[in-house]
């Protein structure tokens, strides 16, 4: 039975989904929702803004194997503890290419702590904040150019294109204004941490599910990119680069979190050109976090 690339590559580090409520933040179209779905959850709920997303998903529960399992609901990740019941699922998974769109790390942090059981999970891969800060129109180097750090102002783009191939054509976008957010990675473990979430995982990987960099990187299959400078061999792109775990007691609730695009061996260099006048090179870079959490009691609360 067909699962999204996403959520095969989740497979080793995202929590057994069988028998459990889930809630899928910031859905999209529902391709990884009902790919939760197909790995034996007992329900999960696509959430996401877009109606025309919602729609889409309906569309594909309706007419897909495992989609009796799945609900769509149309809001905001603000406002999805007034539309689902507070304290209603085992897992909470937010895809990866999400939390870039939300102004509020501590406001999301909430939420997702709020959805959850007593000893629930949360599970995210995401772009890593480092990533998120290189101009992807340079092809020659990697140059800083964004913020690292959560802004109060957006970042603004204008870009028509879309990620999602229909048919053999790219779809463009009338509306191609695009306002986005970074967060550093304290940023998004503390937020969680205040929630009473405990670590208890972080991994870094080499690749990421899209072309981040055009020119700088490989396509290595199913979906998955690397930058040319991480590769030195097949099997090292598969290694995750470190891992962090902070061991958790009983009875809390569990979070995984994924991040892509740190640097390793990083040695930065002066570049005018640049438009924060600082580049650096990097003799292997990693495309990947992963990160787990559990809440549990504030008093209790360590890392």
């Amino acid at each position: 039975m067909f699962l999204s690339n996403v959520v095969q590559f989740d497979i080793p580090l995202l929590p057994d989904p069988a028998g459990l409520d889930i809630i899928h933040l910031q859905c999209h179209i529902g391709t990884d929702t009902l790919s939760l779905a197909r790995r034996g959850a007992k329900s999960v709920v696509g959430l996401d803004f877009s109606p025309a997303s919602i729609k889409e998903g309906q569309h594909l529960a309706a007419n897909a194997a495992g989609g009796e399992k799945l609900r769509f609901v149309e809001a905001s990740t603000y406002d999805a503890l007034e539309v689902l019941t507070p304290g209603s699922f085992d897992l909470v998974f937010t895809g990866v290419g999400a939390i870039c769109w939300l102004p509020n790390i501590r406001q999301w942090a909430s939420v997702v702590s709020g959805l959850l059981k007593p000893g629930g999970k949360f599970f995210i891969r995401e772009a890593h904040p480092m990533l998120w800060t290189l101009d992807e129109k340079i092809e020659d180097r990697l140059a800083i150019r964004y913020p690292f750090f959560e802004t109060e102002q957006p970042m603004m783009f204008q870009d028509d294109s879309t990620y999602m191939k229909l048919a053999d054509d790219w779809k463009t976008f009338e509306n191609a204004t695009t306002l986005e957010w970074n967060h550093g990675i304290g940023e998004i473990v503390q937020a969680l941490l205040d929630e009473g979430m405990e670590i208890t995982g972080l991994k870094e990987h080499r690749s990421i599910p899209w072309d981040a960099l055009p020119r700088q990187m490989v396509e290595l299959g199913n979906g998955e990119w690397s930058s040319v400078c991480s590769i030195t061999t097949s099997a090292e792109l598969m290694m995750f680069l470190r891992r962090i775990c902070f061991e958790g007691g009983t009875g809390t609730n569990t979070a995984v979190l994924h991040f892509a695009g740190c640097q390793e061996e990083m040695r930065h260099v002066l570049h005018p050109g640049s438009s924060c006048n600082n580049s650096f090179t990097s003799r292997s870079i990693a495309n990947c976090l992963s990160f787990v959490c559990e809440s549990r009691p504030r008093r209790g609360l360590r890392c």
